[in-house]
């Protein structure tokens, strides 16, 4: 097998582009029309902070048309319109209201009846809302592709790392919802590739620093990428690094680079009496320092005023973060610490099988070479350290949540951004076992057969993370690998299969069809902006009305999680359902894989 064979980086053709141009339509068109999971607590959060964003604008328009735009910039208008949640970057918040406002909204004088409102946009609301990140995920399984084959020269690997990213369960249901998370994993990965397109394009240099401003205000885990950039550029560069006796010719001592950094460099070997090598300062570094606070703080309105504290304040929001409850084998994670082995174990069984075992053998092949080519030449080796950078991209955003203070709720979406490059490194795996393979049988060299045979290969191989989608869409979080037994599997090991009341949208058509005029429905753990875009989107009545008590209520949500069967605050426990509804019995349960995840319940009058 041509495992020990020399990463080559490929120049990229005008096949390639257009190549990763299709994927990312595709992939979008398969997004926008699979829109079909329920609404999360955050997006009801998000929904109302897009609306409310959208409004500055409108106001703006208005401003500009009467000659009186800097209305529109003082604080008690920037207050009043960007102070809705401001524990998060507006960036998207801003993308999904622009989007809802265009592709959802009609004018009241074209509009007869919400119904015929929606028939008459291009898009439902919660569609519109959703579009960005759909549109953020297609790019990046497009740039991956761009990605693999430019480093390492492979096509078929590249295909099998797409397929596994856009087909991978949770990640699938995350590139859908308006949230930050998948955005998120975009903008760390463009970031990254920038970063290392920098290594050999001046270009580059300044692009990574606007795409390190752009992830700035998307969400707070890109502040941990300059990171992971510094333990490349150690790691990478290890070879690099010396220390010997300062005699040597002056103009010796360091990296063949002048500016600060040099000077400084060699101002300590003169007086501490050594010469220090160290490797070549990355120039996006500098780039990245310059553009990055720039962006974020022109980026965010809401910091234009009282900069330092609102900015301070956001900091402390994130480091005092609350904990939600997590069950984890059946133990209650409430508080901390918690287990460092969490993050690693969740990957291990939420992450299909064959995405792991691809990820590993290729994993294990870059790694090896990076090893060797620590005794070659600078000639044969890969400067960029392209293995290592993949590597550590996978490793520190699981090492970051694996520090027992650091919050564990929300399943796996806050280190997603390992997922893209696990994907990459599939594909170098899957790419290398074929090559293998192809030699072993001796294979034709005619090139249509060979074509043939790597479709048939990546095709036979990516069934199981496909069908793995297939059979839990739209509850992406309930799915578990083949390593626990999937979804009945965890259930028995009791793992956490759902969170953030989004499984109601199941027993919604039982509620159309089933309840009586002006019924009122208890949504449990469903937040009231979900119940409203339900009722926007044509997906329940709108006579149908929400209800906060539930002793009161004719119809209950339950969502099946282990902290709502006995809790004693809000929402009510599993009992205090039965009790408010005067029976145990619901009359609809949403399921996956024969695992409940929602039950309605009609109380008895």
């Amino acid at each position: 097998m041509r495992s020990t064979r020399q990463i080559r980086h490929h120049a990229l053709s005008l096949t390639d582009y257009l190549a990763a141009l299709v994927i990312s339509v595709i992939s979008l068109v398969i997004l926008v029309n699979t829109m079909d999971m329920g609404f999360t607590r955050a997006e009801g959060f998000y929904f109302r902070a897009a609306e409310q964003y959208q409004r500055w604008f409108d106001e703006l328009g208005d401003n500009w048309d009467a000659g009186q735009i800097e209305e529109s910039f003082t604080q008690e208008n920037i207050d009043r319109h960007w102070s809705e949640n401001p524990e998060h970057p507006v960036l998207m918040k801003t993308l999904f209201g622009l989007s809802w406002h265009a592709f959802s909204q009609v004018d009241n004088d074209e509009r007869d009846s919400p119904d015929a409102a929606i028939e008459e946009a291009l898009l439902s609301p919660s569609t519109a809302m959703r579009l960005p990140t759909a549109v953020f995920s297609a790019v990046l399984i497009g740039l991956l592709f761009l990605f693999v084959v430019e480093a390492f020269g492979t096509r078929l690997g590249a295909v099998f790392a797409c397929v596994s990213l856009l087909f991978m369960p949770r990640y699938f249901f995350h590139s859908h919802l308006a949230c930050f998370d998948a955005p998120m994993s975009a903008m760390w990965f463009v970031v990254v590739y920038a970063y290392w397109k920098s290594l050999h394009s001046r270009l580059w240099v300044w692009l990574a620093g606007i795409a390190f401003g752009v992830a700035l205000i998307t969400k707070l885990n890109a502040f941990f990428i300059p990171f992971v950039l510094l333990a490349h550029w150690f790691f990478g560069g290890l070879r690099d690094f010396s220390v010997s006796e300062a005699h040597a010719a002056k103009g010796e001592i360091g990296v063949k680079r002048s500016g600060p950094i040099d000077m400084a460099r060699r101002v300590m070997g003169r007086i501490a009496g050594f010469r220090v090598r160290i490797p070549a300062i990355p120039s996006a570094f500098v780039s990245m320092l310059l553009l990055g606070p720039l962006i974020f703080y022109l980026g965010w309105p809401r910091h234009w005023f009282d900069t330092y504290n609102r900015i301070v304040w956001y900091f402390a929001r994130h480091l005092e973060h609350e904990h939600y409850y997590v069950n984890y084998f059946g133990e209650a994670l409430i508080r901390p610490p918690f287990p460092v082995a969490f993050p690693f174990v969740m990957t291990l069984i939420t992450v299909p099988a064959i995405t792991l075992a691809a990820s590993a053998y290729g994993s294990g092949l870059t790694l090896r070479q990076w090893f060797r080519q620590l005794r070659q030449s600078d000639a044969e080796r890969d400067n960029r350290a392209t293995g290592v950078l993949i590597t550590l991209n996978i490793l520190i955003p699981i090492l970051i949540i694996a520090r027992p203070s650091t919050p564990v709720f929300g399943g796996t979406k806050h280190w997603m951004q390992a997922m893209p490059f696990m994907c990459a490194m599939a594909g170098v795996g899957v790419s290398s076992a074929f090559e293998g393979l192809w030699e072993r049988t001796e294979g034709s060299r005619a090139k249509l057969l060979r074509m043939g045979g790597a479709a048939l290969f990546v095709g036979l191989l990516s069934i199981p993370t496909v069908h793995a989608t297939l059979s839990v869409h739209p509850h992406g979080t309930a799915y578990y690998n083949e390593l626990i037994g999937g979804v009945r599997g965890a259930a028995d090991s009791d793992q956490m299969r759902q969170y953030w009341g989004y499984a109601c949208r199941d027993v919604l058509s039982f509620l159309n069809e089933n309840a009586p005029p002006n019924s009122t429905i208890y949504p449990h753990n469903a937040l009231g902006e979900a119940m409203r875009y339900y009722r926007e989107d044509g997906l329940l009545r709108e006579d149908i009305r929400d209800s906060w008590n539930p002793s009161s209520a004719d119809y209950l949500f339950f969502f099946h999680q282990r902290a709502f069967l006995s809790s004693t605050g809000a929402p009510p426990s599993l009992f205090d359902i039965w009790r408010a509804a005067q029976t145990d019995a619901p009359v609809a349960v949403a399921t996956v894989e024969g695992v409940p995840v929602c039950s309605l319940y009609q109380r008895r009058h």
